[in-house]
């Protein structure tokens, strides 16, 4: 996330050009990155990458196996030497 941490960003993409992007907000720190995708492989790279997960209008089973899996990740990868954080809402 090396635009959220203040570093110079340049992407070149099909639909998009960045070229010297930097966002400098003076003693502002940046806030946590949540992914909300419930699939296996995104949960294995929220673990890995982010800094939690949203559970948002997913049902009772969808959450359980949303949260066992992004926490399995998150171990494996020693994502808990830091904060990992769940956005919990659950869709009855």
């Amino acid at each position: 996330m090396p635009l959220l941490r203040g570093e110079v960003v340049n992407f070149e993409g099909q639909e998009y050009r960045l070229h010297g992007l930097q966002i400098d907000v003076p003693d502002a720190q940046p806030g946590p990155v949540l992914v909300a995708a419930p699939g296996p492989l995104m949960l294995k790279l929220t673990g890995e990458f982010a800094d939690g997960t949203s559970t948002w209008m997913v049902g009772p089973k969808t959450m359980d196996e949303h949260i066992v899996k992004t926490s399995t990740a998150a171990v494996e990868s020693g994502a808990f030497e830091r904060t990992f954080e769940f956005l919990a809402s659950l869709n009855r």
